[in-house]
């Protein structure tokens, strides 16, 4: 597998894993006082949208520059 597919396929792993259990979260419901939906429409879903766009990246990646290591 290509290193750098690779770094990117955690990378995206770990931003598409941020919802409620994620205390930033709650940190940022808390200071702000914005509702939950709120937070989750500015906050959650745009970095859904990073993780799957890099996920996409490194399919790519891996796809063109195949690396057996």
């Amino acid at each position: 597998m290509n290193p750098l597919a690779l770094f990117l396929f955690i990378l995206a792993g770990a931003g598409v894993m941020c919802f409620v259990t994620d205390p930033y979260f709650w940190l940022l419901h808390r200071e702000t006082g914005d509702e939950v939906k709120k937070i989750f429409t500015y906050y959650t879903l745009p970095q859904i949208v990073i993780g799957i766009t890099t996920c996409i990246l490194a399919v790519i990646i891996q796809v063109l520059f195949p690396i057996s290591l």
